[in-house]
């Protein structure tokens, strides 16, 4: 593929331009006092900024864990590395987010622009992208590389430049492992087609042997990641029969995955296809079918790969469960993309099929007013002034992928930042995810990395959850002080939400841990956290207490 003329259509452009205005005010909310970021920033970014500065979490369990490049693969690492040189990692991931997106629009257009000849159903096609893209695979963490690698390879691919392709299986090893299966089922049903099309001719073997080289390399890559991580640090990674004794993977724990209804097994969360996702795509086709009649369907033969090869890449991984990630992992990034594809692909012929329609509840009379420019840029700055509202009072709290501090929350961290680098802070695992990112000082647990997955690492950090609920909501005051020397504690933060009735009364946290709380509960008629020795209390504001125990922790 020749990068010399490099031609950006309108529609593209404009794409491009809402998509940096809706990233912006996703981040930066309008109108609102509120401190956001993607929530899984708070496992992967945050401990890029040793990077910057290399005191930060030292002999910290957790970040041992996560900055394996296991969990943060290399390329990732390197990214981050260079990057922050120039910012810092929080900014930095949100510009590694934008660039993506940009680009992942940019292969798109080049993909779909011979699948999709109709420019209307190109500009459909990356509408929809644009958004699912920004709320659901955003962030500048590993799996945000997906959709940019996926998109590229299949563009290079249609251009039939496999070298680059081969290039591209590489920075998958690199960036983001999971996605590498599904390019490869791409690329061996691209190999066979070229086979068919043009036998076994040079361009036909020069394109194989390029993508079986980078395919090679990708695999070396992995198998070296694989044999010079610290396994002692992992230990064994759960089996399917430990997964199913443990509350972590059923309903109301960390990582649930196994339910009782097979079907929504199969269709949702990690166990699942996806099918959450797919909804309102599969809705704006059945509406198409039906304005427009089952003709009007168009369903690219990539997008069929796609479906298929993906659910075989399910069913393997279900197979192996555990062993290749997440099943979910290999259908929620193509299953959408098959779906907007076909929805793409449907756009020229559903709007010439529903011709008669739009000219009888006269649309067309509507549209022409809003042709001259004046009219039509007022009605634009009006919309993205509503959904900037929208997004600064309504989306932002409904949004799962994202965190919102308020200021409450945002006084405390602060304060934590004042502590010693090498204080160790314990909270409750919720109020502890915030912490590492916002304050940069270590935790003793949280929910962001409580994943049971490793044995070895999760018996750890179990045992730290269950002695902290056991302090937390204990009745003596000693109990306290022997958790804090136990684990060398420099702060403890208290939440005073977690010990009103309402609160009590609900689900304090995850299984097995809200069960082990419940039951500290009925031994407990007051709390000794409630009133805590008037030197140690070291902050408080309206939400949060916070106890430091710095004169011990200097002996």
């Amino acid at each position: 593929m020749s990068l010399r003329r490099i031609h950006f259509p309108k529609g593209l452009c404009f794409l491009m331009l809402l998509g940096v205005f809706a990233w912006w005010v996703r981040y930066h909310p309008l109108f609102s006092d509120l401190l956001v970021f993607d929530d899984d920033a708070r496992q992967h970014v945050y401990w890029t900024a040793k990077f910057q500065d290399p005191e930060l979490f030292r002999e910290d369990l957790l970040t041992e864990f996560i900055s394996s490049p296991m969990m943060d693969p290399p390329g990732y690492q390197f990214i981050y590395r260079l990057g922050t040189v120039f910012l810092n990692p929080l900014r930095l991931s949100q510009l590694i987010s934008l660039l993506l997106l940009l680009f992942s629009l940019w292969f798109l257009e080049l993909w779909s622009k011979s699948l999709i000849p109709d420019s209307r159903g190109r500009f459909f096609l990356q509408t929809l992208f644009l958004f699912f893209s920004l709320y659901d695979s955003s962030g500048g963490f590993p799996r945000s590389f997906a959709f940019p690698l996926l998109l590229g390879f299949m563009a290079l691919l249609q251009r039939g430049a496999a070298l680059w392709g081969g290039l591209v299986l590489v920075l998958e090893a690199l960036l983001y492992p999971p996605i590498l299966l599904n390019t490869l089922a791409m690329a061996g049903l691209w190999v066979l087609g070229e086979f068919k099309r043009a036998g076994w001719s040079r361009q036909s073997l020069s394109g194989a042997i390029s993508l079986a080289v980078g395919c090679a390399v990708a695999m070396l890559l992995l198998l070296w990641v694989y044999v010079y991580s610290d396994m002692r640090l992992f230990g064994p990674q759960v089996s399917l029969q430990e997964a199913k004794s443990m509350p972590e993977f059923w309903k109301g724990g960390r990582s649930a995955f196994f339910r009782e209804n097979t079907l929504e097994f199969l269709l949702l969360g990690r166990s699942g296809i996806g099918a959450e996702y797919l909804g309102g795509f599969a809705l704006i086709l059945a509406g198409m079918a039906f304005l427009g009649g089952i003709k009007a369907i168009r369903i690219p033969a990539s997008a069929v790969h796609l479906c298929w090869t993906s659910l075989l890449l399910f069913g393997l991984a279900h197979l192996l469960l555990f062993k290749l990630h997440l099943p979910s992992r290999y259908t929620i990034y193509t299953l959408p993309l098959a779906f907007m594809l076909a929805i793409g692909a449907s756009t020229g012929p559903f709007l010439l099929a529903t011709k008669g329609i739009w000219i009888r509840v006269k649309a067309g009379e509507f549209l022409g007013r809003f042709q001259s420019r004046k009219p039509a840029l007022l009605l634009l700055a009006l919309i993205l002034v509503a959904y900037a509202w929208a997004q600064g009072h309504v989306i932002v709290k409904m949004d799962t992928q994202v965190a919102v501090l308020d200021r409450s929350q945002r006084q405390m961290l602060s304060f934590l930042q004042e502590l010693p680098k090498d204080t160790l802070v314990a909270a409750h695992p919720l109020d502890a995810d915030n912490v590492p990112l916002v304050s940069r000082r270590k935790v003793l647990a949280n929910q962001e990395l409580s994943l049971p997955y490793q044995m070895g690492y999760y018996k750890k950090i179990r045992q730290r959850i269950l002695d902290f609920f056991e302090a937390y909501y204990a009745k003596d005051w000693g109990k306290i002080e022997e958790f804090v020397s136990k684990y060398r504690i420099g702060a403890l933060v208290v939440n005073k939400e977690h010990f009103t009735p309402s609160f009590l009364q609900g689900s304090i946290y995850f299984e097995p841990f809200n069960s082990f709380a419940k039951k500290k509960l009925e031994e407990a008629e007051e709390f000794a956290l409630l009133a805590p020795p008037k030197e140690k209390l070291c902050f408080e504001n309206s939400q949060f207490l916070v106890l430091c125990w710095e004169e011990w922790e200097r002996k």
